[in-house]
């Protein structure tokens, strides 16, 4: 049997189940709204009773999981909004979330064929920027750093830098209000506000480049897109452009830069993951860093690669053997 292990507002996975559907597989879709509402897990047994349904942990041949946390979806949040505080809050959704960790913990061990990685097995950033270097990929020159003078003297080197976050969050909410975190490039205006010392930030030298690249990587197979800029613009984080502002082309990366990626990934423990590069004007391909996630609506769409039909006919692939 299948499991998807996600919430019903994750659309990748929602479209992973229609073709499992489609297909006449054998599955269950489990949120964590069905672990909130009408849910028991009989450790000893190996039991998961969902619906009245009982479940064996060991008949899940094939698992595929994706952002599997979704308290915000349940009707006790609902219900509670506004009556707790928001430790509580945190609190209830860690509760839930430890049964979520178990089922992956027990499934990652025991299935014989697993996809995807949840948001709390997520990769460091510098780690992954030393596995790329170990395996051969290019990468930007870059320093961690809490003081100015190092950012001067990077300056003085390269030319022109970025700085971009160290943590992988996208988005903070302090004080009721929200802001999404995005690659900066430093303006001299940046370097002279600067403070003598600061957080820990990571520092990059702004590679010149011809484009961006998003590739997802699953199970060994790679599917790339080139993310063409507008020549007028000079946004640096493609992620902040409008679509009107860029061009989305299917593109192959060539023998060699696929072998290290494959090779990188498997360094990394992941079978499925969303990798960002950068192909400079002088025609060198850089690794800037890989989402373990994987978005991979965004190389689906346009460049038409049926990443979804796959996906389920791997699973399904795997719950024949």
């Amino acid at each position: 049997m299948i499991l998807l292990l996600s919430n019903t507002l994750d659309k990748s996975s929602v479209l992973i189940s229609s073709w499992l559907e489609r297909l006449g597989a054998s599955f269950l879709f489990l949120s964590e709204v069905d672990l909130y509402q009408e849910c028991s897990l009989d450790i000893a047994r190996n039991v998961l009773c969902v619906g009245g349904v009982d479940y064996s942990l060991e008949e899940f041949n094939s698992v595929w999981i994706r952002r599997p946390f979704s308290f915000h979806m349940t009707e006790l949040y609902q219900h509670l909004q506004g009556q707790i505080d928001i430790d509580l809050g945190i609190l209830l959704r860690e509760e839930v979330a430890t049964i979520t960790r178990y089922l992956y913990t027990f499934l990652s061990m025991h299935s014989p064929y697993f996809l995807g990685n949840p948001s709390w097995h997520g990769t460091n950033k510098l780690v992954e920027l030393k596995m790329a270097q170990e395996v051969g990929l290019n990468t930007p020159l870059m320093l961690v750093t809490t003081q100015k003078q190092d950012v001067v003297a990077l300056v003085d080197r390269v030319g022109s830098i970025i700085s971009k976050s160290l943590y992988n969050s996208r988005v903070i909410h302090p004080w009721d209000r929200s802001y999404e975190m995005y690659t900066h490039l430093v303006t001299r205006e940046d370097l002279n506000a600067l403070p003598d010392n600061f957080a820990p930030s990571l520092i990059q030298e702004a590679v010149a480049k011809e484009y961006d690249i998003r590739t997802f990587f699953l199970d060994g197979e790679l599917f790339s897109m080139a993310i063409v800029p507008d020549p007028s613009t000079e946004e640096v984080d493609f992620r902040r452009l409008e679509t009107e502002q860029m061009r989305l082309l299917p593109i192959q990366l060539g023998d060699t830069i696929s072998a290290k990626i494959r090779s990188f990934m498997e360094r990394m423990g992941l079978k499925v993951g969303s990798l960002d590069l950068i192909k400079s004007t002088d025609g060198t391909i850089y690794f800037i860093e890989v989402n373990h996630e994987g978005i991979f609506s965004m190389v689906d769409g346009p460049c038409n690669y049926g990443i979804h039909k796959l996906i389920a006919e791997k699973l399904i692939e795997h719950d024949k053997r």
